[in-house]
């Protein structure tokens, strides 16, 4: 189903940030925030967000916005072509800045929509898989578990240690024939998942038709 550009609506908001940003100029407490929703003439939705760094720059974001949608509305949910399009009109007033966020925010309101459209997460859409990740029995493996399950209110910053790793399936006492252990078993692991993810794949590429995705 081809989907078409209806409506671009934006709201300002500050949210108080658990760590504050700090800067040159200053410390950051609140992120400036600009909700963007993507309203098209087939009932489909896309929605972002938007780091505005200062009041000001939200409130301009959203005037651009609204300049960018009386220059898109009717066209096609199509990101490459209405890329192309921005990118054109905004060539004598500059890319950069808050006119690149603001053409960001558009881009990623379509392919969001798209993505909805079509019941599949972006990711997917887009060709992407499942991520591969080491064994926790390595210690790259071992980190990114820590990482993605550590409790976001107490997580604290770590360098790879032994004990990070998975635990050995039969204690061991002495400390350095724990260590020995450990490591031949992370090297064992890593030359088996290495095997697996460089095994050759087919190439997987994506083609924009339209406002359509298709995989070939």
């Amino acid at each position: 189903m081809a989907l078409t550009i209806r409506g671009l609506r934006t709201r300002s908001l500050r949210v108080p940030m658990r760590r504050p940003l700090v800067t040159s100029r200053g410390n950051i407490t609140h992120a400036p925030l600009v909700l963007v929703d993507l309203e098209t003439d087939q009932g489909a939705s896309g929605r972002t967000y938007l780091f505005a760094y200062q009041d000001v720059g939200a409130r301009a974001l959203r005037q651009l916005l609204a300049a960018i949608l009386e220059m898109v509305r009717g066209d096609a949910v199509a990101p490459v072509a209405v890329a192309r399009k921005l990118e054109a009109r905004f060539t004598l007033m500059g890319r950069e800045g808050l006119a690149a966020i603001a053409m960001a925010g558009v881009d990623l309101v379509l392919w969001d929509a798209l993505a909805r459209a079509a019941g599949l997460p972006l990711a997917r859409l887009l060709g992407g898989e499942a991520p591969v990740v080491p064994p926790p029995t390595t210690m790259l493996g071992a980190l990114y578990r820590y990482v993605h399950t550590a409790d976001p209110a107490h997580f604290q910053p770590m360098n790879a240690n032994f004990g990070l790793l998975e635990p050995l399936e039969l204690p061991v006492k002495d400390k350095q024939k724990k260590r020995e252990l450990l490591v031949e078993r992370a090297l064992r692991d890593m030359d088996a998942f290495a095997a697996l993810v460089l095994t050759p794949r087919p190439p997987l590429r994506y083609a924009e038709r339209g406002s359509e995705g298709v995989r070939s």
